[in-house]
């Protein structure tokens, strides 16, 4: 039995459905991290700026589970320091982090509530900026930490939270899973 094969039985939903679903999170996540390093880096809303590859990695995370959430996240985060959004690296150990902690929250969770990917968004989001927050500091880089967690944290997971409004639904959409899954297994949340 291959290593995937046997991770996806012991976690009762498939981690990918194939190359189609890889290449789905690839395009996604690149698409995702292209808009925020060109266009949405310089858009302030209420004093908050998005994360769209912060909102798109738990999406994947929550309808993948924590191990493609992880890649993805590893994935996302490297690009991002790659076109130079940050230190080499922190991103990425950032969004891995991310994508992890939501897959494993979805695992565990056994409900379809609208609002529970929501209100995970706007968590992680603040877990983010905390994170970047906690690299900068020990790099020795950072802000005061009070000013920029209540300045620029609180009204980003807000952002973030009506970002995945729209963002949500397109990447459960587009990673659609078969609903067929035997009786009494749970699997992530995919409302």
């Amino acid at each position: 039995m291959k290593l995937s094969e046997r991770f996806s039985a012991s976690r009762g939903f498939p981690l990918l459905r194939g190359g189609l679903d890889a290449l789905s999170i690839w395009g996604l996540l690149t698409v995702a991290v292209l808009l925020q390093v060109t266009v949405v880096v310089d858009v302030r809303v209420v004093g908050g700026t998005p994360s769209l590859p912060v909102v798109v990695v738990v999406a994947v995370a929550l309808l993948r589970g924590p191990v493609v959430g992880a890649l993805a996240g590893f994935y996302g985060g490297f690009l991002a320091d790659a076109l130079g959004a940050g230190l080499v690296g922190a991103s990425a150990l950032i969004l891995v982090l991310v994508g992890y902690a939501s897959g494993a929250w979805g695992e565990s969770v056994n409900d379809r509530a609208a609002l529970r990917p929501l209100v995970l968004v706007a968590a992680m989001s603040v877990l983010a900026d905390l994170g970047s927050l906690t690299v900068a500091i020990l790099v020795g880089t950072g802000p005061a930490i009070g000013t920029t967690l209540f300045a620029g944290a609180i009204p980003a997971a807000m952002v973030n939270l009506l970002l995945a409004i729209a963002v949500y639904p397109l990447v459960r959409r587009l990673l659609r899973r078969d609903d067929a899954a035997p009786s009494g297994v749970r699997g992530p949340v995919t409302a």
